[in-house]
């Protein structure tokens, strides 16, 4: 008998793979293969275009194009007749996600998740975008329109496509290449003034529709409130009170959703990631001090225990994500899940929870639950009415009100208990842990609480034991299953170098000082380029992509730039040479034109001015104010 081996991409090969995002896609007709050389070589070989697909598990638009076209037959098809289809998680290649999301800054003006990019067999983009549709809406084209305008844009004019594609390569290096040095007086200034007079004063935040919360920008506005600058402080505490009283904040288990699709931050998209709220978490322990909030006070516990209960592992570690989604309340078990369905209420579940009227009355007062909703019919809670105006209406003393709601509060976080949870990305993150362990140690000082100093010491342990191999002194990127794997990049050493200078701070822990300083020694020798003077986001020698990325910018977590030349900085109080000290110099030098054109985007970066704000975990303990600020 003969045996025909078949061809690579004649299969969905993502059953192979150890990302929960990827094996979400293992079933789909499309033939998926992993960002790995048997899926580029196949596309050499075949002579076709790749089609990169970037997203994570947690990404609401991601679940929503799998179900709109990657698990629809026909659509597979001509997906895999006319590409090599590579799905990525951006978790594992956070590298590619960079450069291929510039490139959709660049040409799009916007980026995002699921990215969608076809790529030549060799790696040069020449279309991209995001979410695209099944048919035609939001402004977008069919997904189907698109495959088969870019397949016979491939087959008919070659030649433009590879202009195309060298030209768009070019403007990646273009983008990606070091600034002149230009070194910026006053760096903190220009973020600090940029972010006072860019704020919302009337709901809090930035923008005017879709809103983010911005701890790095926020936190920068707490670093100027303690040196006394009244506006960044006025700024500072409108933000904060927003996002608590808001949809935003889960105003029953604690923790922070991914943004607000509003301006009032009333409804949010549901994902909770776990760098948002570490980030948010530290800020609100700092808020709390400076401004001797107990408000601020508990919404910065309220957030440490969701994750502590919701995130962390039995490893010591915290988990990546809960998804957006959850099955549906009512209905078939196999039904498609409903974003936010997990958090929100109507005023029959209300009633579910207490007979009595006037405690139902208070509740739909308090957390704004009406008839008409805010989600499909059902309403996001958040504090709209205060006690006292409650207490008046109701004919009640402020403190009874107070106490049943308390009451109550506790009895829906039960009853929410007992509905299907939102998934949960159990990938533990490298430098998103080490975001966790900077904000636990905090928390500790600043909270006065020892619980949160044995986490930070916890999961410090757990990423020296589990992700650090001191023989190489190399860092893996995550962890999953108790299996350590993928290259860190920058970011992942930077932010776990900041963790332990912050338990080092709290504790005077040797242990921890002795590991950023092998933390330290490693970016030098893996991501600095002398002759540049800059730090890349990959190692020198890191599987090697179209362009080598660098990342000034804030983004999703803080800049990896930024942070590591703030944890450099700091780092060479602890160390006998000025070589980490210079390296932090050059960066800063190197993102001064950087940080005066787009101030607010830059907030990392111009902190590394103050270096000790960044590891230092009580604000009574910072640096004397700068001159000129």
């Amino acid at each position: 008998m003969i045996s025909v081996m078949s061809a690579p991409t004649d299969r969905n090969r993502l059953p192979d793979t150890a990302s929960p995002y990827l094996a979400a896609h293992a079933d789909n007709p499309v033939h998926w293969q992993p960002w790995d050389a048997t899926a580029r070589d196949a596309a050499v070989d075949r002579d076709l275009p790749i089609f990169l697909s970037v997203g994570y598990a947690a990404c609401h638009w991601c679940q929503v194009m799998e179900a709109e076209s990657f698990e629809d037959p026909s659509t597979a098809a001509a997906l895999n007749d006319t590409s090599v289809p590579i799905k990525v998680d951006r978790q594992e290649h956070p590298g590619l996600d960079l450069l291929y999301q510039r490139l959709a800054q660049i040409t799009t003006g916007s980026g995002g998740w699921p990215l969608s990019v076809w790529l030549t067999p060799d790696g040069r983009p020449f279309s991209v975008g995001t979410y695209y549709p099944a048919s035609e809406r939001y402004g977008r084209p069919a997904f189907s329109d698109v495959i088969d305008r870019v397949a016979e844009t491939w087959a008919t004019q070659r030649s433009e496509v590879e202009e195309r594609a060298d030209a768009w390569t070019d403007r990646l290096r273009d983008a990606f290449s070091p600034p002149p040095p230009a070194r910026l007086d006053r760096p903190l200034s220009h973020v600090i003034e940029a972010a006072v007079d860019g704020a919302d004063r009337q709901h809090g935040g930035w923008g005017n529709r879709t809103k983010f919360p911005s701890p790095s920008r926020l936190f920068t506005l707490l670093v100027a409130s303690a040196w006394e600058h009244d506006e960044a402080a006025a700024v500072a505490k409108e933000t904060l009170r927003a996002m608590a009283d808001g949809g935003i904040y889960d105003h029953l288990g604690g923790g922070f959703h991914r943004y607000a699709t509003d301006r009032e931050w009333h409804v949010p998209h549901f994902e909770k990631m776990l760098y948002d709220n570490v980030e948010l978490a530290r800020c609100y322990a700092v808020a709390s001090a400076l401004f001797d909030s107990d408000r601020f006070r508990t919404v910065a516990e309220e957030t440490f225990a969701f994750l502590e209960r919701e995130l962390s592992a039995d490893t010591g570690g915290f988990y990546s994500t809960l998804d957006a989604r959850s099955p549906p309340l009512r209905g078939p078990s196999d039904a498609d899940p409903v974003e936010g369905a997990y958090y929100t209420w109507t005023p029959a579940e209300i009633e579910s929870v207490t007979d009595v009227s006037w405690e139902q009355s208070a509740l739909r007062q308090r957390y704004g639950i009406t008839d008409a909703g805010d989600v499909e019919g059902r309403s996001v809670l958040r504090r709209v009415a205060s006690i006292d105006a409650i207490a008046d209406e109701l004919n009640r003393s402020p403190s009874t009100v107070r106490d049943t709601l308390n009451r109550l509060r506790g009895e829906l976080l039960a009853h929410r208990d007992e509905r299907p949870r939102p998934p949960r990305d159990e990938q533990v993150i490298a430098g998103w842990n080490g975001l966790a362990i900077r904000a636990f140690a905090t928390g500790a000082s600043l909270l006065q609480n020892e619980q949160l100093a044995t986490q930070a010491n916890r999961t410090l342990a757990f990423v020296r034991e589990q992700l650090w191999n001191s023989s190489s002194g190399r860092l893996n990127r995550r962890t999953i299953n108790g299996t350590a794997g993928q290259p860190a990049v920058l970011a992942d050493y930077a932010f776990v170098g900041l963790g332990a200078l912050a338990v080092d701070h709290y504790d005077d822990s040797p242990d921890a000082r002795a590991f950023a300083i092998d933390l330290a020694n490693a970016i030098d020798q893996q991501f600095f380029d002398d002759s540049a003077e800059i730090l890349y986001y990959t190692a020198a020698d890191a599987p090697s992509l179209l362009v080598r990325p660098i990342e000034f910018a804030d983004r999703s977590v803080p800049s990896s730039q930024g942070a590591a030349a703030t944890f450099l900085a700091a780092v060479s109080a602890h160390v006998e040479h000025d070589r980490f000290k210079r390296i932090a110099d050059a960066v800063l030098t190197r993102a001064g034109s950087l940080i005066e054109e787009a101030p607010q985007a830059h907030a990392t970066l111009a902190r590394t001015a103050v270096p000790a704000t960044d590891i230092v975990t009580t604000p009574a303990a910072w640096p004397a104010r700068p001159d000129g600020l």
